[in-house]
């Protein structure tokens, strides 16, 4: 039997609510109206904004339009990439070898994969058909810094539109416990500040130095992307050479693996599959993907953990790895390197050398592999 209709709970009237009911119900209405129209407002000036200028990024893209027509192979990855392809004589190389094809450096400093996805759109969106070849190197594990997201180019990829894949590149951060903690909570804060218009209202308020920070000077930007880190005198970049100097006892310390943190499979193969993402977008627009895994004594057993994974994930992947210490012990000769990360010109003239060989017999093989496939012959390994 139903209850007597004076029974039943009620709504308490408005009138009978108290004051601290009734500011606590409009405080929630203003609070979910603040986020909406903040919101609104926010993605509606990222869209009519676009991207902002981020330094030597903007520069890139604009020199590769501009030469796009030239390009066969193009090096995308970090300041590794930047600093240790030296493209032009690469490209040199190549020419004695009866090879014509020409290589670009797309190198970008702190470059992350988000970042990494985005320039491999673009370079999809604006490819000529004399674009053959996309190089990718492992970029920079997921940003930690807030001062850092918080700039002009990290908030562009915390916007809404961004923020889902910058997420999944925190989700698959290699590093430590603790620092895949310091990333969740700080990109949170960070991409709830940029949709909320927080952001921008910081940059104004608190402008970052981080886009200034690095200027690309003018006269590398006809060196086929490469600029060699000594030759670089923008202060942080000579600080950073004082500070942390390559020596024999460094070098032997990391070698010996002192510094290095090896992720598990688990974590090795989230990376793995998120950079097969980008690697199976190149694929799909037509171009042949390459790896290349640069010299880096301070994460050799990282670098080594990822590069196995993407072997396990897709073992027909070609990989330009140049970093065993025990294969091209030369490139780990102290006097080749700036700092802890970066070879200087010589050791950039160093790895040319090296790796130029292996992708001249790359390009031998898949070119007889081509015309196999033309010919509509079987393609089966070459007899050694």
């Amino acid at each position: 039997m139903s209850k007597p209709l004076s029974d039943r709970p009620h709504a308490t009237p408005a009138s009978d609510r108290s004051p601290l009911q009734t500011g606590l119900s409009y405080g929630v209405l203003a609070l979910v109206s603040f986020i909406i129209v903040a919101f609104s407002i926010s993605s509606a000036y990222r869209m009519k904004e676009g991207a902002p200028h981020m330094a030597v990024l903007s520069e890139k893209m604009d020199d590769y339009l501009l030469h796009r027509d030239e390009i066969d192979m193009v090096f995308l990855g970090s300041s590794q990439t930047f600093r240790h392809i030296d493209a032009p004589r690469i490209n040199r190389l190549l020419d004695e070898a009866g090879i014509d094809l020409t290589v670009y450096n797309f190198g970008v400093p702190a470059l992350t994969e988000p970042e990494m996805r985005y320039i491999a759109d673009f370079i999809i969106e604006n490819k000529s058909p004399r674009l053959k070849y996309v190089v990718l190197q492992n970029p920079l594990r997921a940003e930690g810094e807030f001062s850092n997201m918080m700039s002009q180019r990290g908030r562009f990829f915390r916007a809404p539109a961004r923020a889902a894949e910058t997420w999944t590149d925190v989700n698959c951060y290699t590093g430590t416990l603790m620092g895949k903690i310091k990333r969740y909570r700080n990109n949170a804060q960070a991409m709830t500040a940029e949709a909320l218009g927080l952001g921008r209202l910081a940059q104004l308020a608190f402008p970052s130095d981080d886009e200034s920070a690095l200027k690309y000077a003018s006269g590398y930007r006809d060196n086929d992307g490469f600029w060699p880190v000594d030759e670089d005198s923008n202060g942080h970049v000579v600080m950073r050479g004082k500070n942390t100097p390559m020596t024999r006892k460094s070098m032997d310390n990391f070698l010996a693996g002192k510094s290095d943190y090896i992720p598990d499979d688990k974590a090795s193969t989230c990376r793995a599959n998120e950079l097969l993402e980008t690697i199976g977008k190149i694929r799909k627009s037509g171009l042949k993907p390459l790896y290349f895994v640069s010299p880096s004594p301070k994460e050799t057993g990282h670098d080594k953990a990822i590069t196995e994974a993407i072997s396990r994930a897709d073992p027909t992947l070609p990989i330009l790895d140049m970093s065993s210490p025990g294969r091209y012990p030369e490139l780990f000769q102290p006097s080749l390197w700036f700092d802890h990360s970066h070879m200087k010109g010589n050791g950039a003239k160093a790895l040319a050398d090296l790796i130029s060989p292996a992708l001249i017999a790359h390009l031998q093989t898949s070119n007889i592999a081509d015309a196999r496939i033309a010919n509509n012959d079987p393609v089966v390994p070459e007899t050694p």
